[in-house]
This record gives C-alpha cells, sequence and structure tokens, in this order.
C-alpha cells in the first residue's frame, strides 16, 4: 500500500519545488476598476553588469485569468526598466507597482 502512493507523493514534491520562492509572497497588491489584484516576480534572469532580465505575474481576484508579462530589462544602475525611468514613487495609475518591482529585481535603493 505505502509503495503504490511513493510516486504520488514524489511528484507532488517535484511540483512544490518547481514553485519560486518568489510566488508565495505579492511584490505589490492593488485595486483598480473594481479588481483586487497582486503582481509577482514570475521570472529572472542575470544579464551581467546590475542588469536583470524579468517578467511580472498579475493575479486578479476573483474573476480573471492570470497575467505574465512580456520580458522586460531592468538596469539597476541607472533605476530603468527597458531604458524608461521608474519613479520613486507612483505618480500615475499605469506607474503602480513600478517602485515595488524595482526595489523586489534590484534591491531597495532609495
Amino acid at each position: 500500500m505505502k509503495l503504490r502512493r511513493a510516486p504520488i507523493v514524489l511528484k507532488l514534491v517535484a511540483v512544490l519545488l518547481a514553485i519560486p520562492a518568489s510566488a508565495s509572497e505579492p511584490i505589490f497588491e492593488g485595486f483598480r476598476q473594481g479588481t483586487n489584484f497582486k503582481v509577482y516576480i514570475e521570472s529572472k534572469e542575470s544579464l551581467g553588469d546590475d542588469r536583470w532580465r524579468f517578467r511580472t505575474r498579475a493575479v486578479y481576484e476573483p474573476f480573471f485569468p492570470d497575467y505574465v508579462s512580456e520580458w522586460r530589462v531592468a538596469d539597476c544602475k541607472n533605476r530603468t526598466f527597458d531604458g524608461k525611468l521608474v519613479p520613486k514613487d507612483a505618480e500615475n495609475s499605469y506607474q503602480l507597482g513600478m517602485p515595488e518591482i524595482y526595489d523586489a529585481i534590484c534591491g531597495e535603493k532609495r
């Protein structure tokens, strides 16, 4: 009986290990147009010279599917995403979460 369950347990462990640690804590939580959402770092890869390639995942509650962003590049020396300056504080709705994502990718450098 125990041997039959072993493959199932091993598969479950493999799935749990595949989930990145960053997926457990949202980087940013917000509310827009009547919908709550949370933003997570989906993937992060070093490009060297304090530059990172990354993708984010937005989880909308409760009715919309998750959104995974296109790959972007964070330059931690110049405080930019894809060559555009990241504000220290969001001033407009399109900047929501940008400072928090920058801090998660590059570390807090305020």
